[in-house]
């Protein structure tokens, strides 16, 4: 019953809050999101014999983001409304390659940058990204699991 209730403000300022809300936030997420990813590929690099110090590592990780202002595009609206069809779905389309020449570009500067700040080859490096991905999207939360359940069972 408390679900239907409207908010205060009404429901259209209150949804425009909202959104204004996470609009706002999505650079901080983006950060701590970035800054998570780096520090555990950090780790994992110096667990392989990496021999990056902390700023060499973000300068390279840094350097490696730097592609990913490509991936504005693929936060245009949907302009079908205002625009012919045609012109709509081209400016979906360019949006939508630019990001993934973006992201292509991006992973290409990391697996570069990477290896020469930690002294790695191509290969090693592309083991370690992808060891980092393991554990963060493996490990992590099967770690969590299995504490929850020692702490809890």
């Amino acid at each position: 019953e408390a679900a239907k209730l409207d908010p205060p403000i009404g429901a259209r300022p209150a949804r425009l809050v909202k959104l204004t809300g996470a609009w706002l936030a999505t650079p901080f997420e983006v950060a701590a999101n970035y800054i998570f990813f780096a520090l555990a590929l950090l780790l994992v690099a110096k667990s392989l014999g990496g021999r990056a110090t902390l700023p060499q590592h973000l300068a390279a990780l840094a350097l490696a983001a730097a592609p990913g202002i490509l991936w504005l595009g693929a936060y245009i609206p949907d302009m079908s409304p205002v625009l012919p069809v045609t012109m709509s779905g081209a400016i979906h389309t360019f949006a939508n390659l630019l990001a993934l020449i973006g992201l292509l570009w991006g992973a290409a500067l990391l697996l570069k940058t990477v290896a020469v700040a930690h002294g790695f080859g191509l290969w090693k490096t592309a083991g370690t990204v992808v060891l980092t991905w393991v554990a963060i999207f493996v490990a992590l939360p099967l770690g969590t699991l299995w504490a929850g359940w020692y702490l809890f069972g």
